[in-house]
């Protein structure tokens, strides 16, 4: 299980769920504001998403 610290706040974040969390909310909230309010860097949400997506698609058997 990988958790990536949140720099200046010490608490973890697991990739994954932050972007399941940032996919929801992301309708009524921009992604700027969410990486923001979690201390986290957009560049890296954005390195997240590509990674997860490979996760995804192996979980849910999409290739």
């Amino acid at each position: 299980m990988k958790f990536k610290k949140i720099q200046g706040i010490g608490k973890a974040v697991k990739k994954e769920a932050f972007v399941k969390l940032v996919n929801a909310f992301n309708i009524k909230l921009s992604i700027t504001w969410l990486c923001d309010y979690f201390g986290v860097a957009r560049s890296t949400y954005y390195r997240w998403i590509k990674s997860c997506t490979n996760i995804f698609i192996e979980y849910y058997g999409l290739i």
